[in-house]
């Protein structure tokens, strides 16, 4: 615990702030990384092979890079954290194929401004993004290779390209997301270089997007077997 103790890297481009990797202890657990203050470093929280730790109440800004990075992690709690002014994302996820039941890990209840994407998931599968506030991003939540992921009741406004972006991955739930002032596509299912299937978008809203409500992208015949029910999309130039 921090006791909101200031970690300053005076803009440093090549370390985090903090990090919780060790080549002697791999696959660490039981830790937590909560009330500190971190600004200028290129990382803010940086974690390998963490697992059953909790990263929460921590404020993180001007980083070159992104705020919070998971790599192979697995049921780890990120909440009410406070990500800004960073280049890249918010809160990164990657590196994770899990065959377990449930989910790795739940991000819950941060909030996000002036990142490039506000929350990224690639290859990790079986996690909760749920009740986020993500605002004056690029793009919003995004979800690359993934599988049985949850994306329910964030919130992202002004997302200057795409508020929810799911490419190549199965098994997504988006349910109850708001979404406003999309610079292109509120929500969007594509085929890149894989398929996206049986994903299930219900119950968002979405408005003001300058082009499309929702989309989805792909070969003829690819993205099949998704479901789209109960969403409201207002005010884009197509549905």
């Amino acid at each position: 615990n921090c006791n909101g103790h200031v970690i300053s890297g005076g803009g440093a481009t090549v370390w985090p702030g903090v990090d919780t990797y060790s080549k002697t202890f791999r696959q660490m657990r039981g830790i937590s990384v909560e009330n500190c203050v971190v600004i200028g470093w290129k990382t803010g929280i940086w974690t390998v092979e963490l697992n059953e730790s909790t990263i929460r109440c921590n404020v993180i800004d001007g980083m070159t890079s992104s705020g919070i990075v998971l790599i192979s992690a697995y049921n780890n709690r990120v909440n009410y954290n406070f990500i800004s002014d960073s280049s890249g994302t918010g809160i990164e996820l990657d590196d994770h194929a899990s065959s377990k039941k449930g989910f790795a890990n739940k991000i819950e209840s941060n909030v996000i401004v002036s990142t490039s994407n506000g929350i990224e998931l690639a290859n990790t599968n079986n996690n909760r993004i749920v009740n986020n506030l993500i605002e004056d991003v690029y793009q919003g939540i995004v979800a690359y290779e993934t599988e049985r992921n949850v994306l329910s009741k964030n919130t992202i406004n002004r997302s200057s390209s795409i508020g929810i972006l799911v490419q190549d991955s199965n098994v997504t739930t988006i349910a109850d997301n708001k979404i406003d002032d999309a610079g292109y596509i509120g929500i969007s299912i594509e085929d890149f270089f894989g398929v996206s299937s049986f994903n299930t978008i219900k119950g968002n809203s979405i408005e003001n997007t300058t082009f499309v409500g929702l989309s989805i992208v792909g070969a003829p015949g690819a993205s099949g077997y998704n479901v789209l029910y109960d969403n409201v999309v207002c005010s884009a130039d197509r549905a």
